[in-house]
């Protein structure tokens, strides 16, 4: 009986599936920055595969890619864990890979009506900790200032030493965020950027800012590139039992409530809240247990619904 424990427990730690065997193959299905595989000599290209004894350099510093195992789940590939090697970091897959988990959290989803009701709860207020999550280079919203006011945009850089102050444009009947506006020499010095409701002046006809509204950093993503990716991504997955998996690791979920949730929700609703953990997966960023914090990256669902249909995905 003893030695059949013994023979049991080796058994079960074989098979564990926190345990990489060196036979392992994995499916690329993002890739951020530039990765090489030295064993194979070649790039690490989304659609690609990846063994766990393959050797891997990271050329880039923000370089990370999310692989797929057919029996162990998603996992993230990052240097954080590489050894130096000059100014490249270079390690075996084994070694740098950390398996995937979010903690999920409905309300991180801003969107759920035409128009934005309450800056703080549609865009957050963290200063420098969360993202939303931008598809393309303009993000356009809907919303009513009180009588007499006016959106302030407010760009806070990484240095400290400046802050830019802007009022917000407004076409017809929304507010633009756009790329080529605000950002023009990109987003990577930029901290996090403010949304004041402003009054004006009745004396001087300045703004009078008082507390800000929402407080993050935007994140533009790439059009074709996420298209692209989701649509290699899509087929490695059984979208019901994935989105599922999901929602029931919010732990105010039961799994009445997550059927109920997911009876309501169209075909491209379901591939548009895939897509939302996707980008988490994709740009966020996971602690040393391998968890993703989907609190720091909000996105608009009707947009990635809209971006899901357009795309026909």
């Amino acid at each position: 009986m003893f030695s059949f424990s013994l023979f049991f427990a080796f058994w079960l730690n074989l098979v564990s599936p926190n345990t990489t065997t060196s036979a392992e193959v994995y499916q690329v299905v993002f890739v951020q920055g530039t990765i090489t595989n030295q064993t194979k000599n070649q790039a690490i290209t989304r659609g690609g595969k990846i063994s766990a004894n393959d050797k891997v350099v990271f050329k880039t510093k923000d370089a990370k890619a999310v692989v797929i195992s057919t029996t162990r789940g998603r996992f993230v590939l990052e240097g954080k864990k590489s050894k130096q090697a000059g100014s490249e970091l270079t390690a075996f897959v084994n070694e740098v890979l950390s398996p995937l988990k979010t903690n999920s959290k409905l309300s991180t989803r801003a969107g759920e009506s035409d128009k934005v009701l309450d800056l703080e709860k549609h865009f957050g207020l963290s200063k420098g900790v969360s993202q939303f999550a931008i598809v393309g280079d303009a993000y356009s919203f809907k919303f009513t200032p009180k009588e007499a006011a006016k959106l302030i945009l407010v760009i806070h850089y990484n240095d400290g030493t400046k802050q830019k102050a802007s009022t917000m444009a407004f076409s017809g009947s929304s507010y633009d965020l756009k790329k080529d506006v605000y950002f023009k020499e990109g987003t990577e010095k930029v901290k996090f950027i403010e949304i004041y409701e402003a009054s004006i002046s009745k004396e001087n006809k300045k703004p009078i800012l008082g507390d800000a509204k929402a407080g993050f950093k935007p994140l533009f993503i790439h059009k074709e590139e996420l298209s692209a990716s989701f649509k290699d991504y899509l087929p490695t997955v059984n979208i019901n039992e994935t989105l599922k998996t999901y929602m029931s690791a919010d732990a105010s979920m039961t799994a009445d409530k997550v059927k109920s949730e997911m009876d309501k929700m169209s075909e491209n609703r379901k591939k548009a809240e895939l897509l939302f953990y996707f980008i988490q997966e994709g740009y966020g960023e996971a602690n040393e247990e391998g968890v993703i914090d989907v609190n720091k990256i909000k996105a608009d669902i009707q947009d990635l619904e809209k971006f899901v249909k357009e795309n026909k995905l």
